[in-house]
């Protein structure tokens, strides 16, 4: 396996090694700099892996952690770009970047930061000196798995229809908002360009991870433009621009023409055992996350996202047309909604009382204004199926108001 493993990764020069642990860490450091948390993102967490709940009453008692992990992840990354102690640096850039994934996701999405961060563990085996391949094949391979997981789920729970149907127009009309364009609008119009992109979509993700284990570099350099290609989709037609997925993109660069670098003799250079079994096991985590579908944020997922399928504007209508709020009415006689998910709705609607105390404390601050009742509403944007457009939003009322002292 680890011969296997080894012929797999594209040869390196010292030179073009020492340029790459450069460019990735400043990208890596560039990107916390411009992502920050602070001990305020604890104030309204969300708890939803098991590593979040450990972490939160840690993070709370010592709420400071919060506020100096980017200047703790600066530090380390600084000493790792510039090569000083560097396996140590980056392990501590590395538990730095952890805490702030905990506190990151606890807010907001893990799926745009999973991959980043996971890519960063599996580096804690890369040797950092000489002519380290296995650090600059990496990050491509974990791009590459959780694209196949994500083609995985579209199609085990959408079947074929998540390309006969050409559920694209369906993601880029949710998405709309947010897009800084309207092409995605424009291409939904039309069912045969519809299908053809959600087919691409699907065979880019399926296959990214083939041209990362290719041996010849035309298929690396082919997975790495698919990839640039689908991202630059997500960005240009639903606004999602994740540069902690671009960053991994710096995988599939020609590195190996600097210096001249040529593949070793068989049998002259192989993978350390660490580097072997953490190959091993991004696959077997991956493999076991999407079939349970499993969601343990912020390092593994089923990445199942964008993977509902609509059948027709009905069903999408039906399916994906409401957003879910929570509405509170306070002692002092004050309102206040929160938006949440479908089941946390259900479950307040339902009078599940552990549930409803915490999508209460997650959203509104229930220590400092005591809830008196609480309703369930629903707002739905009705779509000009003509024009494929968003039109306005209208709020209706789905449960409740239920008192708090009943439930």
């Amino acid at each position: 396996m680890s011969d296997w493993i080894a012929r797999r990764l594209p040869p390196v020069s010292p030179e073009a090694a020492t340029l790459y642990r450069i460019v990735f860490g400043a990208l890596v450091l560039a990107f916390f700099l411009t992502h920050p948390v602070d001990a305020g993102w604890l104030e309204r967490a969300a708890p939803e892996s098991v590593l979040h709940r450990l972490a939160l009453p840690v993070l709370e008692a010592m709420p400071a952690i919060a506020d100096w992990i980017g200047l703790w992840i600066a530090v380390w990354a600084v000493l790792f770009i510039a090569g000083v102690l560097t396996r140590p640096s980056f392990a501590l850039l590395t538990v730095g970047a952890l805490v702030w994934g905990l506190v990151y996701t606890m807010r907001l999405g893990a799926h745009s930061v999973e991959a980043l961060l996971l890519v960063l563990v599996c580096l804690l085996a890369a040797r950092w000196r000489g002519a380290d391949r296995f650090a600059i094949w990496m990050p491509g391979f974990v791009l590459g798995t959780g694209l196949a997981a994500a083609a995985f789920a579209k199609i085990r729970l959408g079947g074929l229809a998540w390309i006969t149907s050409g559920t694209v127009k369906y993601h880029f009309l949710t998405d709309s908002p947010d897009a800084p364009v309207d092409w995605g609008l424009r291409l939904a119009q039309y069912d045969s360009v519809a299908v053809l992109l959600s087919f691409g979509a699907v065979a880019i993700e399926a296959l990214v991870v083939v041209g990362a284990c290719a041996r010849r570099y035309v298929y690396r350099l082919a997975a790495g433009v698919a990839t640039l290609g689908l991202l630059a989709g997500f960005a240009l037609f639903q606004g999602l621009f994740w540069p902690a997925w671009w960053i991994l993109l710096i995988s599939f660069l020609p590195w190996h023409v600097i210096s001249g670098a040529r593949s070793p003799e068989p049998g002259t250079w192989t993978l350390r055992p660490a580097q072997s079994a953490v190959v091993v096991a991004v696959v077997l985590q991956q493999l076991v996350a999407s079939a349970a579908r499993l969601e343990l944020a912020p390092l593994v997922s089923a990445f199942d996202m964008y993977s509902a399928t609509y059948a027709s504007p009905a069903d999408y209508e039906s399916k994906a047309g409401m957003l879910y709020w929570v509405a509170a009415e306070f002692a002092d006689g004050k309102t206040d909604s929160c938006r949440v998910s479908r089941e946390d709705a259900d479950a307040v609607a339902a009078g599940d009382a552990t549930r409803v105390a915490r999508v209460l404390q997650s959203c509104f601050d229930t220590a400092a204004r005591p809830v008196r009742a609480v309703s369930v509403e629903g707002t739905r944007r009705a779509v000009d199926w003509a024009r494929w457009r968003l039109g306005d939003e209208v709020r209706v009322p789905l449960a409740g108001p239920f008192p708090m002292n009943g439930r």
